[in-house]
């Protein structure tokens, strides 16, 4: 596309936002002056509101925070389970009618969309969310244009799990691992367990974009710092082809039929004694926590000494939509939720971790914090809303044996067109 069509194309398109958002602020206000009385209470207040999700992952959490904050305020907050296809467009129109939530949860993706649409209040100054209160990751997740918007709920994000009954020391390097390979059936075990219930050195789902990007994210650069700069496009440098070399000497050095893996099958055999190495999400603490075995977690390590990893991280965000009825007890209750109980988060969810600053006694939480603040997060930027799934397609190919230089060409050049 030329420079002149482009430029009128973005402009067409925020003619078109805007006209949308005032058409939703008129509806509103026409049927919020057409409610009954009977909707509020004496004061003013009215008796509940709603929060949307679509993650269940979130409810035993929500559940509790429901709870607690009645018993506090005595407001009731109403949970409202929605399905993830057209999620942020039925929150749009259900807004044009004055019926869209107070509260709702979305993902560090969406955020373009969802400032597009005008679903989500910005945060001033007076906010909580600010760098001594939440990890820098977290604050990077909820901008965009330089502006925040929601309130950093919870966290996903991968570690390297290192079984130390067969080794003393944690990993610098992939090439440490490979090292580790050459000399383990040399190796006299000073640990219980028998080197004989080994069956692999390093074994993950490869087929998991969460666990793969890792290998990438360095030297993968799309949509910049802060994910929404359209211009910043980098997935073919030297250094990525270099990385996509290195993991393609992995597939060759540690075979795995990718197929016939599940990360659910690598974390029983993992737990169970049979891999030294793998890649794992938060579901592992809890699974630790029930075990008697010798396991660290930490940040996954690098490829090499010059080349570097970057774990791949997604931040699910609590925003305050504007056309709510109760924005003030809505904006009250998303810091209830993203503040005050974040230290259970992970208690609760088995899953999710707050990306609040907290010092956990629990290590393996630390762990994936670390990871966390090291990570790559998502593009915000609509016109590669499939980013991820490219992505976990482009790394299985190099796997697979695609020529790298290639493949990583291929892929700058689609993603290219699309941000163009």
């Amino acid at each position: 596309m030329k420079s002149k069509e482009r430029i009128a194309s973005i402009a067409a398109q925020a003619v078109i936002l805007m006209a949308v958002t005032a058409i939703i602020i008129v509806a509103v206000v026409s049927y919020r002056d057409s409610k009954k009385d009977g909707d509020v209470k004496a004061d003013g207040i009215l008796k509940e509101f709603d929060l949307w999700y679509t993650e269940k992952e979130y409810e035993p959490y929500l559940r509790e925070a429901v709870k607690r904050y009645e018993e506090k305020t005595g407001i009731k907050v109403k949970l409202v389970c929605c399905t993830g296809i057209d999620y942020l467009e039925n929150i749009s129109e259900a807004n044009k009618s004055g019926k869209g939530p107070d509260l709702f949860i979305g993902s560090e993706t969406d955020m373009q969309k969802i400032v597009y649409l005008g679903l989500a209040e910005q945060n001033y100054e007076d906010s909580i969310v600010n760098k001594e209160n939440y990890l820098e990751k977290a604050i990077t997740s909820i901008t965009f244009n330089k502006k925040q918007y929601g309130y950093p709920l919870g966290f996903q994000t991968s570690v390297m799990a290192v079984n130390m009954a067969y080794t003393d020391t944690l990993p610098a390097t992939f090439d440490d691992i490979k090292a580790f390979a050459d000399n383990f059936n040399s190796e006299e075990s000073e640990n219980s367990q028998s080197h004989a219930n080994v069956e692999n050195i390093l074994k993950w789902d490869m087929k998991q974009v969460g666990f793969s990007y890792g290998f990438f994210g360095e030297y993968f650069n799309v949509g910049g710092d802060n994910g929404d700069d359209v211009k910043a496009l980098d997935v073919d440098g030297e250094n990525a082809v270099k990385a996509g070399e290195y993991l393609y000497s992995l597939a060759q050095y540690f075979y795995m039929d990718i197929d016939a893996i599940t990360y659910e099958s690598v974390l029983d055999d993992f737990l169970g004694g049979k891999i030294v190495f793998t890649i794992a999400d938060g579901d592992i603490i809890k699974k630790l926590e029930e075990i008697d075995a010798n396991i660290e977690l930490t940040t996954l390590p690098r490829l090499t000494e010059e080349l570097d990893t970057r774990e791949l991280s997604i931040t699910s965000v609590i925003f305050v939509n504007p056309f709510g009825d109760m924005k003030e007890k809505a904006k009250d209750f998303a810091e209830f939720v993203s503040y005050e109980m974040a230290d259970e988060m992970y208690e609760i969810t088995e899953k999710y971790i707050s990306p609040r600053r907290i010092a956990y006694d629990n290590k393996y939480l630390n762990s994936f914090v670390m990871a966390y603040e090291k990570s790559a997060g998502m593009p915000k930027l609509m016109c590669i809303s499939d980013y991820w799934i490219k992505a976990g397609v482009v790394t299985e190919k190099i796997w697979n044996g695609s020529n790298v230089q290639e493949t990583l060409s291929s892929f700058k050049e689609e993603l290219s067109q699309r941000m163009n």
